[in-house]
């Protein structure tokens, strides 16, 4: 879905930096047997080294860096998750259409 909208010209591609993953099982990632926290992980882990990657070109180059996280469907449910537990790693949390799941206490 995205490699469509990215497509559009209203998506500053000439002045930002954008990054996009699938998740395990979507579009055209591997699959995984049980999803639990390795998604998470691995997601935070990805974040975090995109981050240390662009920001250190953007000191080389003086510029302003800021990370926006933008996330869609299951996306946005992992996408709350990181912005409950680790609000700093993104400037801001675009999250969008994202579905309601339900939480049961241990």
């Amino acid at each position: 879905m995205w490699r469509f909208c990215l497509k559009q010209p209203g998506i500053p591609t000439q002045s930002a930096r954008i990054v996009c993953l699938d998740l395990p099982n979507y579009g055209g990632s591997d699959t995984i047997d049980k999803p639990d926290t390795v998604v998470l992980d691995a997601v935070t882990e990805f974040i975090i080294a995109m981050r240390e990657e662009h920001e250190e070109a953007a000191d080389e180059k003086n510029k302003d860096f800021s990370t926006v996280i933008v996330a869609h469907d299951w996306g946005c449910v992992i996408g709350f998750r990181l912005a409950s537990d680790a609000p700093t790693l993104a400037d801001k949390f675009i999250l969008t259409n994202g579905p309601h799941v339900s939480i049961h206490p241990s």
